[in-house]
């Protein structure tokens, strides 16, 4: 049975939702919504809200200075509908909260309390929006392709992943692990209040302080582990994702036969190797050779790594269908010359892959073999017949990322006389 305090409340709420949809101003419609209570302390604590918002008071801090009429969760709906600019669905859910005893009447935690651990948590947040900026920017000075976040037991590891090698980095405190995770989650677009399931996202930062002063785009991965949640985050500095096509450490025949290839009016090109060879990287900047005001080049990825202007790309979306062989169906509606799909995973996406290329156009794709001849048994596996192989495939090129030796410890030496000498016989 509803409370008859409850009951006056929710009418209240329900009134004062159908004035602000009309567009009254908030003030005037709590004195017209309070004018059908019949309960005397409701009113009262109606006018002296009025007073505090004109006074400059946000409504959410004026309904809590009333804890014995509105309960916490009104509050902190009506902060997340001010906040959001939802206020009519927040008011909403409090009325039918009312009503069916979710919501209680009273409750509100004292304003002093709240503004007390408001002021911790803003020097604590502040803390953590500079850490995790430090943890990203001091990434991209030392040249990282990836940052990694893991959770365990007692502490978070925080390791760069530099030249292919994960290096481990200063260990922050255990206690604001799940800012630091629930920042980067803002930051990229996700659902901080979901913790259960793994999300995706991106960031992109124009950072200053780096020389030269420069965006940073970022992929996002975030899934849930034992001891909370673990965050890897993909750098993608623009720096250094679009070299030249001399600069992708080709040898001079490699790079003529390459540069030929990438010009040919149809056929498959495919770049194989492992994750973080640098694929995606030899792919982008064939494209970027290969823009022109008379090609029509889209690509189908996931996700878009690279935003290339003169290029019209695609996400992959599997909720709502968009898989890449979904995706390639559609690009070849929109009269192509160049098509870049992200990676042949599956039977349907090489066998759009080959339509493709088999009516005229070029098609630029990966596929994680560890040599190029294994490329042309993968295809064959998915169940590609090997004539359409042959009739559209025309370039395989595998490829592993090494390590420079950059450092002035290491120099070139001819050697003019032996070296070693030994003393052991030789036989013949």
């Amino acid at each position: 049975m509803i409370d008859e305090k409850a009951k006056e409340q929710a009418l209240f709420w329900k009134q004062f939702k159908l004035l602000i949809s009309a567009r009254v101003s908030l003030v005037r419609a709590l004195g017209t919504a309070a004018k059908i209570t019949t309960d005397e302390q409701l009113k009262q604590a109606i006018e002296k809200i009025k007073s505090e918002i004109e006074r400059g008071s946000s409504f959410a801090d004026a309904i809590r200075t009333h804890g014995d009429i509105f309960s916490e969760i009104a509050v902190i709906l009506v902060e997340i509908g001010e906040e959001a600019g939802t206020l009519e669905v927040q008011i909403e859910q409090i009325a039918e909260g009312l009503e069916d005893g979710t919501i209680p009447v009273g409750g509100a935690r004292p304003v002093e309390v709240v503004r007390a651990e408001r002021k911790i948590q803003t020097a604590k947040s502040s803390k953590v929006v500079d850490y995790v900026d430090k943890i990203i920017i001091d990434a991209v000075k030392q040249g990282a392709s990836d940052i990694h976040i893991e959770p365990f037991a007692d502490t978070i590891m925080i390791r760069y992943r530099v030249d292919g090698v994960l290096r481990e980095v200063e260990e922050p405190p255990k206690d604001i692990q799940r800012a630091i995770v629930e920042r980067i989650k803002i930051m990229a677009g996700m659902d901080v209040a979901q913790k259960r399931i793994p999300q995706d996202g991106r960031i992109g930062r124009n950072i200053e302080s780096l020389e030269p002063p420069r965006e940073i785009d970022m992929r996002v991965s975030c899934i849930p582990s034992h001891w909370g949640e673990a965050v890897t985050i993909r750098i993608l500095d623009r720096q250094y994702l679009l070299p030249g096509i001399s600069d992708l450490g080709f040898s001079p025949a490699d790079l003529e036969l390459f540069e030929s290839f990438i010009q040919k009016p149809h056929g498959i090109i495919i770049v194989s190797g492992p994750t973080g060879s640098g694929k995606s990287t030899v792919l982008y900047t064939a494209l970027a050779k290969l823009i022109s005001t008379e090609l029509r080049i889209l690509t189908i990825e996931d996700p878009v790594e690279f935003d290339i202007k003169g290029v019209t790309q695609m996400d992959v979306n599997v909720d709502t269908g968009l898989t890449f062989p979904v995706g390639i169906r559609h690009i070849l509606r929109q009269d192509p010359d160049i098509v870049l799909v992200g990676e042949i995973r599956d039977y349907k996406t090489a066998e759009m892959v080959i339509q493709t290329a088999l009516t005229g156009h070029l098609v630029l794709t990966t596929m994680h073999t560890n040599d190029a001849p294994s490329a042309v048994t993968r295809l064959i596996d998915m169940g590609i017949e090997p004539f359409l192989i042959g009739g559209s495939l025309v370039l395989v090129s595998a490829q592993r990322l090494v390590r420079k030796l950059d450092s002035p410890v290491f120099r070139l030496f001819s050697v003019k006389r032996p070296v070693f000498k030994t003393n052991l016989p030789i036989k013949t």
